[in-house]
């Protein structure tokens, strides 16, 4: 069965396992650097506004695993619990009448520029070296369930922003609603005994573990791992979720250092969670971040 059967089998049956309680809806989501994914989610029949607006249960890994069980009815129960347990997860920015319901939420991220040419053309979004910060808002954060829209310039239209507006109050959130997160390579993997390798490397990313490689734009922080380090440093883009800074005099040249990165995009990390392929150099003097 290919995908396309998949989709429209497994959303068949969970009409079934629903009887009327609710719409069994189809969704095709452009995510990070182009990467297009299809989900299902339910659009609940109880007379609920339209505030309500239910996550995505992306299919990708259920039909990985179709693949390896063969038994659709299982997994389309997984995919029918997995929905159900999210029905109420996720808001989206049409939903808010008032600013002030946004205000509070509104933070920034960091992708890479061309990547992601196309979904900025309609977004609000500013330049860093070969990144684009653009902007998202928490729909949701009960503890149990956290939850964010991005957004787009109807978003600024809706409010009366201008980018610089947005920018301005993002800068302010973002590093207290994702507080930074600098640790040492030793904490990082647990080593009771740490060396000189492991204490000029550290992993920057923020408490909440998503899209920490936002912490590059916060203030001090970079000037704090320099002063840490005592020299410059290297940073290393390992995904969106978090960055690698080695201390410079200690480690490989650019170059190398470059083939490193191009190997984890490439191996290790998922479409969606690729940052940059370049390696970025912190000048203490100048207190200032640039591509290598």
């Amino acid at each position: 069965m290919n995908y396309s059967e998949f989709i429209e089998t497994v959303r068949s049956k969970i009409s079934d396992m629903s009887a009327d309680d609710c719409e069994v809806c189809l969704k095709e989501v452009v995510k990070n650097n182009g990467i297009s994914q299809v989900g299902i989610f339910l659009r609940p029949n109880d007379g609920r506004t339209k505030r309500t607006v239910t996550a995505v249960v992306y299919l990708d890994s259920y039909y990985k695993a179709y693949g390896e069980c063969g038994n659709l009815d299982e997994i389309a129960a997984k995919v029918y619990e997995a929905a159900s347990c999210r029905a109420s997860s996720v808001l989206g920015q049409e939903c808010f009448a008032d600013f002030s319901e946004v205000k509070s939420g509104i933070f920034f991220e960091l992708v890479n520029y061309e990547l992601n040419k196309e979904m900025l053309k309609t977004r609000p979004y500013m330049r860093f070296m070969d990144l684009a910060v653009i902007f998202s808002f928490i729909a949701l954060n009960t503890g149990d369930e956290f939850g964010t829209v991005r957004i787009d310039n109807n978003f600024l239209k809706r409010y009366n922003l201008s980018e610089k507006e947005l920018w301005e109050i993002a800068k302010e959130n973002t590093p207290e609603l994702f507080k930074a997160s600098v640790l040492s390579m030793s904490e990082v993997l647990c080593l009771k005994n740490s060396d000189e390798y492991t204490e000029n490397m550290c992993v920057i990313c923020n408490e909440k573990g998503i899209s920490g490689a936002a912490v590059l734009l916060y203030e001090n922080v970079l000037e704090g791992i320099a002063n840490k380090f005592d020299s410059d440093f290297f940073v290393l883009p390992s995904s969106i979720h978090e960055v690698i800074a080695v201390r410079a005099p200690d480690f490989m040249k650019t170059t190398e250092l470059a083939k490193m990165v191009k190997n984890v995009n490439k191996t290790v990390l998922c479409g969606e969670d690729v940052l940059s392929e370049s390696v970025y150099y912190y000048d203490r003097t100048n207190k200032c971040l640039k591509i290598a």
